[in-house]
């Protein structure tokens, strides 16, 4: 027991040794090149601007804005090359679980030129696979401290999980592949020791949504949907 105890002694002190060392990039022809990793904390503004039109009857369309708040984690990895006080990194962000936008309900009553479509209609959406992949190119202040831009594109899926069942109104939604433009702004701070923090501001320019139901009246809904983020991201840099 006593060697045991011994040993996980020796082993967690090579551990503090390790990450006590300096983390230094590698030199290959004048260039610093280094990889980071770390944990996102993100805090998201979505705006959605939609509609929805009958594909039969009237033909009428309901528009509508939305706009709600989400905090969710995130990881990313990055491989980077410095030279001067001129960097560059080529990074990779990933939500690794599905997320609930959110739901709203409305409820219609007929009218002289309505279907028969009166009742309760809920709308749902949950995203999932959110991908970005980006570049940040840098202007390092010392050599802890940098300044950058930030361009890339994202990619997820939205499922929609909508409860659309009324009359001849009744609709369902299959799922989409979106596409985003993304920039951004931030500071970035290393240690000695590797440890890293970056604050970030963040726009996403999502595409237009367009999905048409496989049932019912065929109604389609579009969807221009805006995100704005807040973001702290900690990890370690090599």
């Amino acid at each position: 027991m006593k060697s045991k105890f011994l040993s996980l002694i020796a082993s967690a002190a090579l551990v503090l040794s390790a990450i006590t060392l300096p983390a230094k990039a590698v030199d290959v022809g004048g260039f610093n090149v280094g990889v980071s990793a770390g944990v996102i904390g993100n805090k998201s503004q979505f705006t959605t601007n939609g509609s929805e039109t009958e594909g039969g009857g009237d033909s009428e369309v309901t528009k509508a804005e939305e706009s709600e708040s989400h905090a969710f984690p995130s990881w990313f990895g990055e491989i980077g090359v410095k030279t001067g006080l001129l960097g560059i990194n080529i990074g990779y962000e990933n939500v690794p679980f599905d997320a609930n936008l959110g739901a709203k309900t409305r409820t219609d009553v007929n009218d002289a030129k309505d279907t028969n479509d009166d009742g309760a209609y809920k709308a749902e959406a949950e995203v999932s696979d959110y991908h970005v992949y980006y570049i940040e190119p840098q202007i390092w202040l010392n050599d802890n401290l940098a300044i950058y831009g930030k361009f890339g594109r994202n990619d997820v899926t939205v499922k929609s999980m909508e409860n659309i069942a009324q009359g001849e109104n009744s609709s369902t939604y299959g799922d989409a592949s979106v596409d985003g433009d993304v920039i951004g702004a931030g500071i970035r701070f290393k240690s000695d020791l590797g440890f890293l923090i970056k604050i970030e501001y963040q726009e996403i320019d999502y595409e237009t949504v367009t999905l048409t139901s496989t049932t019912g009246n065929a109604n389609t809904i579009k969807g221009d949907i805006d995100q704005v983020s807040g973001r702290i991201a900690i990890g370690w840099q090599f």
